[in-house]
């Protein structure tokens, strides 16, 4: 256990690019332009 108190920061970094990799395949996933065609209508904002 001694490496983990020394290189935990690397399993940090590990974790953070894999969280990054799935979060650019997800956004590739998505077809912007079908959704701005099917955007619905937002209220008025109201201020208070």
């Amino acid at each position: 256990m001694d490496w983990l108190a020394k290189y935990w920061w690397i399993l940090v970094l590990v974790f953070l690019v894999g969280v990054l990799l799935n979060v650019i395949k997800d956004l590739k996933r998505i077809d912007h332009k079908k959704f701005l065609a099917n955007k619905p209508e937002l209220p008025p904002a109201s201020r208070f």
